[in-house]
């Protein structure tokens, strides 16, 4: 099931001469907030300042401001969340790719940086193939390619380039 609540659909006649109809979105809101929920419990809500909707070439939803998505587990808590500048969801095979200053953030308070990654909503998976920093509370590890689950409880570093440990008593 989707809920989706939408406010202030706007249009800049400046843009719309500029760019050819093709080009401009299907729909476009301000201020959005969208649930996902299964049997009538919420599993993901997401948050963007701008949504565009564009119908033709393969539906998808941009999310040019960029976007803040929780995810929760089945006591309604939120297990981790992500944010990014730049997100495209391509509602053909439900996936979604985040860009520029991608920062997931689990319960344990472990944290993944990237500049681009992936998320299918179907199995819950994200990964990526550009550099990934992981930060635990000990330690800080560097490395290329990432594949893990959307809460971070189980994820694997394709190519491990660097571990810094971490000064926690000095935290």
């Amino acid at each position: 099931m989707l809920v989706a609540g939408l406010t202030a659909c706007e249009n800049d006649i400046r843009t719309v001469r500029m760019l050819g109809a093709d080009q401009l979105p299907d729909n476009r809101a301000s201020e959005v907030e969208i649930i996902y929920s299964d049997s009538a419990q919420v599993k993901i809500k997401i948050f963007a300042p701008v949504l565009e909707n564009y119908e033709r070439e393969g539906k998808k939803t941009v999310f040019p401001r960029g976007v803040y998505i929780e995810f929760f587990d089945s006591q309604g808590k939120v297990k981790s969340w992500l944010k990014a500048n730049y997100a495209i969801y391509h509602d053909a095979d439900s996936r979604m790719e985040a860009r520029h200053n991608v920062v997931v953030m689990n319960e344990k308070g472990e944290k993944l940086n990237t500049e681009k990654l992936f998320w299918t909503r179907n199995d819950g998976k994200v990964f990526t193939n550009d550099a990934v920093k992981i930060t635990t509370r000990d330690e800080i590890i560097l490395g290329e390619g990432l594949e893990a689950t959307e809460d971070f409880s189980d994820l694997k570093i394709l190519n491990v380039t660097g571990t810094l440990e971490r000064d926690v008593e000095n935290q």
